[in-house]
């Protein structure tokens, strides 16, 4: 796909909004090659050909600095668009945090998890349209440290798992989201087992302040905004973006037998109730490891190693655009 920039003019655009349109040419659907069509065939058809504008990203962190540029420049009367994966949707959300600009995305990753949230079922070209009559509204963020996270960050086997996708792609890019398939399978291959500390300010039924802490073995904890993750996976049925909590689901060390009966259940979001699984509404915590390995993490799909972290719900901290 060959760089292509279209420049907004302010004086002959009739929308109310003025759009950038942030490509990551790494992300993983075919049709990337033809997406700068598909957006400028959407808005040149609505007559906004001066309302928008589209930047490929070159390097890591680039979505950041065009994003809070944009934002700096057109505040509440710009919207700029991730196209990419989690990790574009994650880097734009943080330029954005706090700002008066509003995020909205095209779903053009490999696993496209944070969009199964929010624009559900709906395909490019439905997005492009109803983009146009935007609906913006505040929904809430996280920190894991001092890292914005706008979906979910997890620890343990789920990032085994993408780490061993993320090999796969590399050498057969044609897997697409099938990656995450054969990822699993590899990945229940040698260690499943993590140890942690953890203690939680959560939240009950009854909207009541509690606290939660332990120590034991887990074979994945994921810290929840939203609902999906690792190419479609419901740890957090119950999350809301736009409810000021957090979900926490954390997953007992089981066998083999044991986890390949819950992966089904898992995927599908009917885990909750199960013997394994700990499953509560948080505000903020922190979880450490108990042995010499550091926490193996991802958030929103970038990967680290820590030996201990601090979560911290941000509630109504992003502006983002519902369809």
């Amino acid at each position: 796909m060959t760089k292509k920039t279209e420049s907004i003019n302010p004086d002959k655009c009739r929308g109310d909004y003025f759009y950038l349109f942030i490509i990551n040419p790494r992300a993983g659907r075919k049709y990337m090659k033809t997406l700068a069509e598909q957006i400028e065939k959407s808005f040149v058809s609505a007559g906004r050909k001066d309302c928008y504008s589209i930047v490929i990203t070159d390097r890591g962190g680039h979505a950041i600095e065009l994003a809070g540029a944009f934002a700096d420049m057109y505040g509440d009367r710009g919207i700029v668009v991730a196209c990419g994966g989690d990790g574009t949707v994650g880097e734009v959300a943080q330029a954005l945090y706090l700002k008066n600009s509003a995020l909205a995305v095209l779903p053009v990753g490999t696993a496209n998890d944070f969009v199964k949230t929010v624009y559900p079922g709906l395909t490019i070209d439905q997005i492009l349209k109803r983009l146009q009559i935007p609906r913006i509204e505040k929904i809430d963020t996280f920190f894991v440290d001092d890292i914005l996270c706008a979906n979910i960050m997890s620890l343990g086997f789920d990032t085994k798992v993408q780490k061993t996708a993320s090999r796969l792609l590399k050498r057969y890019r044609w897997l697409g989201r099938f990656s995450y398939p054969f990822a699993i399978i590899m990945s229940l291959f040698g260690n499943r087992q993590y140890n942690m500390k953890y203690s939680f300010e959560t939240i009950e039924a009854d909207g009541s302040s509690g606290h939660i802490s332990g120590e034991l073995n887990y074979i994945l904890a994921a810290v929840c905004n939203g609902r999906y993750y690792g190419g479609g996976f419901n740890p957090a049925p119950r999350a809301d973006l736009q409810d000021g909590m957090l979900d926490l689901c954390i997953v007992d060390s089981i066998n083999l037998l044991g986890i390949l009966s819950l992966i089904g259940r898992y995927k599908k979001g009917k885990h909750l109730g199960h013997p394994a699984i700990h499953y509560h509404r948080v505000r903020s915590g922190y979880i450490e490891t108990t042995d010499s390995h550091p926490l193996l993490g991802n958030i929103d799909g970038e990967q680290f190693e820590k030996t201990g972290l601090s979560c911290e719900i941000r509630p109504s901290s992003l502006n983002f655009v519902f369809l």
